[in-house]
Order: structure tokens, then sequence, then C-alpha cells
């Protein structure tokens, strides 16, 4: 029972996290936001679901059963977005037109 609740106070922490860095990577750049264009947000949301997707077919040929396909198909798609997010902002000094891409596919793949 305690691991149960251990379980649901870390995903909420690691949401938490995950939503934190997303908005503050906005915030930061708001006057920046006008920039985007709409080829950004279609393929952000192809990686994240061709990742799963892709995922999920190795998942059939493999014969994963269940719960351990769909865990594979996130963990593949997903999988450390908060750490990929925090590397590429330090990585580029928040360079506004290479982190965007990472802040993108954060808030697209948490929605």
């Amino acid at each position: 029972k305690l691991a149960a609740w251990g379980e649901k106070i870390g995903a909420f922490i690691g949401a938490v996290t995950v939503f934190g860095a997303i908005a503050t990577g906005i915030a930061g750049n708001v006057d920046k936001i006008d920039q985007l264009q709409s080829h950004l947000f279609i393929s952000t949301a192809v990686l994240g679901a061709g990742g799963m997707l892709v995922a999920y077919i190795f998942g059939v040929v493999g014969r994963i059963k269940g719960s351990r396909r769909i865990t594979l198909c996130i963990e593949t798609g997903v999988q450390n977005l908060a750490l990929t997010l925090a590397l590429i902002a330090l990585s580029f000094q928040n360079e506004f037109s290479i982190v965007v891409y990472s802040y993108m596919f954060g808030l697209v793949i948490c929605v």
C-alpha cells in the first residue's frame, strides 16, 4: 500500500517538474512566441507519436503482451523528457531557436 502511494507521489512530482520546465521555458521566451511556425507543432507531435508507434510495432513483432507493450510504447515515446529538456537548455544557453523544439516536444507529449 505504501509503495502504491509512493508511486503516485513520484508521478505527481515528475509531472510538476515537466510542466514547470515547459512553463518557465515559454515564460522566459514569451516575446518570441510569435516567431513559431506551424511545422514546429506538427513535427513535434509526429516525433513523439512516431516513437510510440514504432515501439508498439516492435512490441507486436516481439510478442510482448498487455501492460508491458504499453510500457514499452511510453518509455520509447517519451522517456526522460525532463532530462532532455534540461540538457538541451543547458547545452545551448537557452537559445530560443533550438530550445523551443524541446519545449514544444514536451508540451505536445504532456498533452
